[in-house]
């Protein structure tokens, strides 16, 4: 087990064989009412043998970091898109929002409290040894990708 204790995180990490899918419905179920609420459209496409070896409660932590910021950029309503990729050399979920995107070069300017929740996320997915992107959308919006490499991808049973 690796100590995340250094990385300011409560605990050790605990390997485990985890479905994405239904990790990523668990998160965005658990904010069905804000979605709800705001008009939200959710897209969810995640194959569902897609499999990783991670902490799932660190990962878990991370995606609720990351759709409640979503949701916090989407006030008035928009579009929230989950997607998990496998490509050759790993994994890659990306939470993208149609909100009011990321702010330009310099520091972020007061309404941006997740550019300083991001520092949890990329401590979560450095410690599983992968690395995390944020970057505007084309058509408006943020996204945010991470990548875990591809020794973390379990083969489908």
């Amino acid at each position: 087990m690796r100590q995340a204790q250094d990385l300011h995180l409560p605990r050790t990490i605990r390997w485990q064989s985890c479905y994405l899918r239904p990790l990523l419905e668990e998160v965005c179920q658990a904010f069905s009412p804000e979605i709800a609420g705001r008009g939200v459209d959710l897209r969810l496409d995640v194959e569902p043998d897609v499999t990783v070896l991670a902490d799932r409660a660190l990962l878990r932590r991370a995606a609720v970091q990351l759709v409640g910021n979503a949701l916090s950029a989407m006030p008035a309503g928009g579009e929230l898109c989950v997607t998990a990729v496998v490509g050759p050399r790993g994994v890659e979920v990306e939470i993208a929002d149609s909100g009011r995107g990321l702010p330009g070069a310099g520091p972020a300017p007061a309404g941006y409290p997740e550019i300083d929740a991001m520092h949890e996320v990329e401590q979560i997915v450095r410690l599983h040894g992968g690395k995390v992107a944020a970057s505007n959308c084309p058509e408006g919006g943020a996204a945010y990708t991470l990548f875990l490499p591809r020794r973390h991808l379990v083969a489908a049973a």
